[in-house]
């Protein structure tokens, strides 16, 4: 784990987030490999309401604690105080008791699995192992630049028990960063300039549908690569292909490839330069476990981190 309290964070929370929802959706993250979309398993056809933030059902004491930045913690800690009991005692984020849910024959439901995801009990306020306690003056929110994959299975916020305002965010198919790219360079520049990020995490994750078209095109004789902006986009990651027989390889590979590409940017350049510690990761995020996973490839100012 990175000694770096912010990034030794997102990987504890992640941790602690993939735990628990194995345990409350047994093989979710299975299943969540195996294509975009996974379902909850649920036979009634009534819609379950799932109103995530309404001003009923606040954030739990270790949310509170986890973000002192918050505003109005005071009131929102005191009513998270009234909240959990209810939970504790049958009641979910959507106000339907889960007994009568599962009486019903609906089984878990998807309300159940976004009450462990976005509002669990668990107490990430925790430091992480082996960490001092964070320094008073260090919050998460607005220190990292995320640059993931489109695919709605790595939801950087919920993978990394964050809250809106914690991750600055850009996402693309193949969790790609090319030197022409105006978009990732704008957000780049915006995010090191003038939000001042700290952390650049190239992310990217196992079966990644990118990854496999291009594999496909670079070892599959019949083949064909998609035309348009597709296939341009996908053009240097299937060249990248040709190198490799291993999906996961090449998962690990883009992701390499892509650190050393905004590594090599005026945008980072200038801002070590300047004296900026801005430094740039690579991760993979492993559907099949819900684990992020550090390549140990990181790069700052002075070199390898």
């Amino acid at each position: 784990m990175p000694q770096d309290y912010i990034l030794a964070r997102l990987l504890s929370n992640n941790a602690q987030w993939a735990e628990d929802v194995e345990k409350v959706e047994p093989g979710f993250f299975a299943q969540s490999a195996k294509g975009q979309s996974p379902k909850v398993s649920t036979t009634s056809s009534a819609p379950v309401p799932r109103p995530l933030f309404s001003p009923l059902s606040p954030f739990p004491q270790s949310r509170i604690l986890r973000f002192p930045h918050f505003p109005g913690r005071a009131k929102s800690a005191a009513l998270a105080q009234s909240w959990i009991p209810s939970r504790r005692a049958g009641m979910c984020l959507s106000g339907v008791p889960r007994d009568k849910r599962q009486q019903a024959g609906t089984g878990r439901t998807g309300s159940e699995l976004v009450d462990l995801v976005i509002l669990s009990e668990r107490t990430y306020a925790d430091d992480p192992p082996g960490l001092s306690p964070r320094p008073p003056s260090v919050v998460l929110g607005y220190q990292v630049l995320w640059i993931g994959c489109s695919d709605s299975r790595v939801p950087e916020s919920v993978v990394t028990a964050s809250k809106p305002g914690d991750i600055f965010v850009h996402r693309n198919i193949a969790n790609q960063f090319l030197p022409e790219d105006d978009s990732a360079l704008a957000v780049l520049t915006y995010a090191v300039a003038h939000v001042g990020v700290s952390h650049v995490i190239l992310v990217g994750h196992t079966n990644c549908g990118g990854a496999q078209a291009c594999h496909a095109i670079a070892h599959d004789p019949s083949a064909e690569a998609p035309e348009g902006p597709l296939g341009r986009w996908l053009g240097p990651l299937t060249e990248l292909a040709r190198e490799h027989d291993d999906l996961t390889e090449l998962v690990e590979a883009n992701v390499r490839a892509q650190v050393e590409n905004i590594a090599n940017t005026d945008v980072v350049r200038d801002a070590w330069a300047k004296g900026k510690d801005v430094q740039v990761h690579g991760w993979v995020y492993e559907l099949e476990t819900g684990r992020l996973r550090d390549l140990g490839v990181s790069v700052g100012k002075t070199g390898a981190v």
